[in-house]
C-alpha cells in the first residue's frame, strides 16, 4: 500500500534562502531512492519561507528506507539551526474506498479508512 507524506516546513527569518537551498539538494537524492514514486517541493506563495513537501512511496518499506538514507541524516542535522518551530509531518495512507475500488469489492471488507501516524491526529474519512 502506497505511504504519503505532507511535510510543512517554516524557516527561521532570514533563513529562508538556506532552507530552500536545503530542500532542493534533497530532490534529485529521493527521486533515485528505491520505491520513491513522487517528491516534490513547494513553497507558500503567500510567505516564502513556509515549504511543503509531497512526497509517495510504493509502500512501508521504501518509505523506511527513505528515513535511514545519510542524506535524510544529513538534512536532519541541518535543520534545527534552519526552522521556526518542528516540522509538522502527516504520514497517510489510501482510504478505504480507494483500495476497494482498485482491488474491485466492497469498503466495508477493506482495513481501516486512513491512517496517520508521527505526531498528528488520526483522520477520518
Amino acid at each position: 500500500m502506497a505511504i504519503t507524506v505532507v511535510a510543512r516546513l517554516i524557516a527561521k527569518p532570514g533563513s529562508e534562502k538556506q532552507l530552500e537551498e536545503a530542500l532542493r539538494s534533497m530532490i534529485p537524492k529521493v527521486r533515485e531512492e528505491p520505491g520513491a514514486l513522487a517528491y516534490v517541493l513547494n513553497q507558500s506563495a503567500k510567505n516564502p519561507g513556509v515549504f511543503v513537501f509531497y512526497e509517495v512511496y510504493k509502500d512501508q518499506a521504501a518509505f523506511d528506507y527513505h528515513t535511514k538514507t545519510p542524506h535524510m541524516a544529513e538534512l536532519q542535522n541541518k535543520l534545527p539551526a534552519l526552522l521556526d518551530g518542528r516540522p509538522t509531518i502527516d504520514i497517510l495512507t489510501e482510504s478505504r474506498q480507494e483500495i476497494a475500488a482498485r482491488h474491485s469489492m466492497p469498503a466495508e471488507r477493506c482495513a481501516r479508512v486512513a491512517r496517520v501516524s508521527g505526531k498528528t491526529r488520526a483522520v477520518k474519512i
